[in-house]
This record gives C-alpha cells, structure tokens and sequence, in this order.
C-alpha cells in the first residue's frame, strides 16, 4: 500500500516544482535572488525604483520658456583661453550646455517656500553665473552672482530665507547666466519656471517615516521635483561610492528626459 503511494506523491511534488515559477510573487522574488547573486548591478536597480512622474492636473507655465541659448552657436563660454576650466581627459571636445535641472516641461513643482535651485555646468572658461527670479508680473524677486569652482558641475542656488517667501500656487521664473569673460548679449544661459504647490495630507504623513532614498522616490511620484533632486543630489554627495544611490541618480534624471547629464559627476 505504502510503496504505491509514494510515487504519487513524488510526482505530485514534482508537478508542484514546476507550478512554481508561475506563480507572480514567487518568480519576483526568484528573480530578485538571482540577481543579488549574479549580478548585483541589476539587484541594485531594482532597489532604486526611483522614478520622476510628471505631475497632474497642473496648469502651463505663466512663462514662455526659450532654447536655453541667445545665440544657436554658443552653448558655453569658450574653452580656448589658458584662464579656461580645465576639461576632464577625454572629454576636451564636450557639447554640453549650461542646463538647468528641470523636467523637459521646464516646470518644476515645489513645496518649498525657500527652495534650492540647481544647474549642470558644462567645463567652460567662465569664473560666475548670475541667477535671477521674477514674479508672473516679470518683476525682480531675487538677484544674485555665484562664483564657480574649477570643478563645479552641479551647482546649487538656495534662495535665502531672509528673502520673501514664494507664494503658494504661483509660478516664478528662473535665469542662470554665464558670466563669460567679455560678457555680452551673447552670454549662455538657461532658465525655467518653478511653482509652489502645497503637498497632500497622504505624502506628508509618508514622508515622516521615510528613509533618505525613500524620500527621493515619494516625491518623484508626487511629481515634486525639486525636493526629489535636491535629496538625490544631497545623498550622491555624501555616499559618492555607494551603487545603489548612483542607480537612483541616474534612474530619477532619465525618467526626467536629462540624459545627456544623467552620467555626468556632480563635481
């Protein structure tokens, strides 16, 4: 009786094997797995998940926003002078532009009333930048000139809180300028419109237990962007050699449509 049992059951189990796979979380997760055994690069980027999500519901920009260049010709200020920031090896013939770190919509959400701006800096001979933000009204909110670093690439523009607060529901727009070394007309510069919007009650409680790369990935849903790459920027700084935060970095400025920078060192 016995030893006819137990061939059936052996093929049942067997059968069992090979439902196995089948079933959704079963395959994820044998997935997953191998991937932390075989490749860690992949197993990394399933970890990241992190991911821009363009916002809904929200109206255009008050703003026109241009190309990005007063003149087609010139993305940057030249490279030929000896006083020229030197380029990484390799990378003498770059056809980087100065870049502003927004979607490709060039509006980015805030729930900041005193956010910080950020720009990619191509290699380039010029020693400033001047930063400018006006109302809808095109009226002067704040002015300022940052110097740049021999190796900045990612620079970052807080507005000060002894300025006005932005106001929730209205939108601003932002210039960064090169101060190039015979400043003219001709100057590169690019620009973008930033909105205060006020966050909903479920991604505020989320945010409260949220770890560092948590935080960065919430607000890419919620569409919030310049919290999303503020936090990523601050985390690639601090962990420069952690994989894990190098794939969110890259994951979060491809769904954004900034690929041309997405490999691109901070500074």
């Amino acid at each position: 009786m016995t030893s006819t049992k137990f061939p059936r059951l052996l093929a049942s189990f067997s059968m069992l094997l090979l439902l196995l796979p089948m079933v959704p979380g079963w395959s994820l997760t044998a997935q997953a797995q191998q991937s932390s055994s075989g490749n860690p690069r992949v197993a990394v980027r399933r970890q990241s998940r992190v991911k821009f999500e363009p916002p809904k519901g929200q109206p255009a920009p008050a703003f026109t926003i241009g190309g990005g260049r007063r003149d087609n010709n010139n993305n940057t200020c030249t490279t030929s002078s000896r006083t020229a920031r030197s380029l990484p090896p390799g990378n003498q013939n770059s056809n980087q532009a100065l870049t502003a770190l927004l979607p490709t919509t060039k509006l980015g959400l805030t729930v900041s009333s005193h956010p910080t701006f950020m720009v990619y800096v191509p290699s380039n001979s010029a020693k400033a930048v001047e930063f400018t933000l006006e109302n809808e009204k095109g009226e002067g909110v704040y002015q300022t000139t940052v110097n740049l670093k021999s190796n900045t690439k990612i620079l970052e523009v807080p507005l000060p809180k002894s300025e006005s607060a932005l106001e929730i529901g209205k939108d601003y727009k932002w210039v960064v300028s090169m101060i190039c070394q015979q400043s003219g007309p001709r100057d590169p510069f690019t620009e973008g419109v930033i909105r205060r919007v006020q966050p909903d009650t479920a991604l505020t409680n989320s945010l409260r237990t949220a770890k560092p790369l948590e935080k960065v990935a919430l607000y890419a849903k919620a569409g919030i962007w310049f919290e999303a790459a503020v936090n990523m920027v601050q985390l690639r700084r601090s962990q420069p050699n952690n994989p894990e935060i190098a794939s969110a970095w890259q994951d979060l400025l491809l769904s954004a449509g900034l690929e041309r920078i997405a490999s691109e060192p901070l500074n």
